[in-house]
């Protein structure tokens, strides 16, 4: 009886520790390609325990239907808490960076070097959709890539933004 609660035991410290050992080694990395790509991480936005006060917050904002205003909001705080605009910022939700971004260069280099990495995703989709609806890039992304409209996005200094700020976020 003592013997299988002790296997019970050291099995759930392994799991612990390869567990934590993964995130760690993950961050290592990330923070070894940063600085080898010249990239600083934005500021950090507080998020709580895990990210998980925020993601109440913005359920919340979901379910009265009050999205865009919670999202000024947030961009007030944040900017009151970084003394300075927080068109850029990245926060942890459980053991994801999620690096968030109004910035207009910033989304010009994205949609020139990755437009074609972009959709809705469920949990937008799922979320948000009551609120915001399918949004622009989701009703013309087709016509966008058929006639090229986004060629307008694509001058060599933004696609070289564009390409640092991949190599960043990765």
């Amino acid at each position: 009886m003592q013997l299988s609660i002790a296997f019970i035991i050291y099995g759930v410290v392994a799991v612990v520790l390869l567990l934590v050992g993964q995130y760690v080694g993950e961050r290592l990395i990330k923070r070894v390609k940063r600085k080898r790509a010249g990239c600083e991480l934005p500021p950090f936005a507080p998020s709580g325990f895990a990210g998980i006060p925020a993601i109440r917050r913005v359920l919340k904002a979901d379910k009265e239907w009050t999205l865009p205003d919670f999202f000024a909001l947030r961009y007030n705080e944040l900017t009151a808490h970084f003394g300075r605009p927080a068109a850029t910022f990245w926060m942890t939700i459980f053991d994801k960076d999620i690096i968030h971004t109004s910035d207009p260069v910033n989304l010009k280099a994205l949609l020139a070097t990755q437009f074609e990495d972009f959709c809705l995703g469920n949990l937008r989709q799922s979320t948000m959709s009551p609120t915001l609806g399918s949004g622009i890039v989701g009703l013309l992304f087709p016509l966008l890539r058929e006639e090229r409209l986004i060629r307008s996005f694509s001058s060599l200094k933004m696609a070289r933004h564009g390409r640092t700020l991949v190599q960043c976020s990765e």
